[in-house]
């Protein structure tokens, strides 16, 4: 480490600049932002999350690393306004937390969605191993892969993502060849299930995408989709960030720090988490 630390605000403007000379121009955004804490602290260290739960925060601030870097919400909703919930127990403990320990919250959401190559998606796609299988300008809504089954997909994408947290709707015999990303709801998922044989999401709702494939596969059409924890589908992304904002930081510690897959799958007589 060497110098001066900047503010979190004077460390939140070079990766502004660093993304616009990238070609992702700073843009308004109800999610990107400083989200809790103050922005004019004196970075000591910086912790790269995917989402700032407290529990993420107390890990932190352990380690002296008091600007947190997070993809997702510090209020738990996805347009981050704390203010919503001023008065709510949890909201009160979560920001006297961040204001005891001099640590400020900025969040990049949108804008790392608009990083190219995109990070969240082209990471998952490393951890999976099937890089090999699309190109530079990849689209996500298809990706031809060697043939295997719908069940043989669950496992594999279980134990390369280091969860028991997957659910699945379709036939598990039935022969994948294509593979698309979904995101959150119906509308994002479609350009997959029409362009490909499943589609992979996570931070989904049972009420459209689940059912839609349902009554899809009811009139033949094959299709599948595999759900698993919405951190276990977008962590990776924030882990590539790290790396990309390490350099411009000289003067203190960056550091990864994995929230963990939030889900149990419970089974007759056991509980199981697969961790990291």
């Amino acid at each position: 480490m060497t110098g001066e630390s900047p503010t979190a605000r004077a460390f939140a403007d070079r990766i502004v600049a660093k993304l616009a000379a990238d070609g992702v121009d700073w843009q308004r955004s109800n999610a990107d932002g400083f989200v809790l804490g103050d922005p004019d602290v004196a970075v000591r260290g910086v912790a790269v999350v995917f989402e700032p739960t407290l529990e993420v925060l107390q890990r932190a601030a352990a380690l002296d690393l008091n600007l947190v870097i997070s993809h997702e919400a510090a209020s738990w909703y996805g347009f981050d306004s704390l203010g919503l919930m001023s008065d709510d127990v949890v909201t009160r403990a979560k920001t006297r937390f961040a204001r005891e320990h001099s640590m400020a919250v900025w969040r990049i959401h949108d804008h790392l969605h608009r990083m190219r190559p995109e990070p969240v998606f082209t990471e998952l796609m490393e951890v999976l191993g099937f890089t090999p299988f699309f190109g530079p300008e990849a689209d996500f809504a298809h990706i031809a892969i060697p043939e295997r089954t719908l069940h043989e997909l669950a496992v594999e994408l279980g134990a390369k993502l280091g969860t028991t947290n997957i659910s699945v709707v379709g036939d598990p015999e039935m022969a994948v060849r294509s593979i698309g990303i979904g995101a959150h709801t119906l509308p994002t998922a479609l350009p997959a299930l029409r362009a490909s044989d499943v589609v992979i999401l996570g931070e989904t709702a049972e009420y459209d995408t689940f059912e839609y494939v349902r009554d899809a596969n009811q009139l033949g059409m094959r299709k599948g989709v595999i759900r698993i924890a919405h951190e276990r589908l977008e962590k990776w992304g924030m882990a590539a960030f790290t790396r990309f904002i390490a350099p411009l930081l000289p003067e203190s510690p960056v550091e990864w720090l994995p929230n963990g897959d939030p889900f149990t799958a419970h089974r007759p007589g056991r509980a199981s988490r697969l961790e990291e």
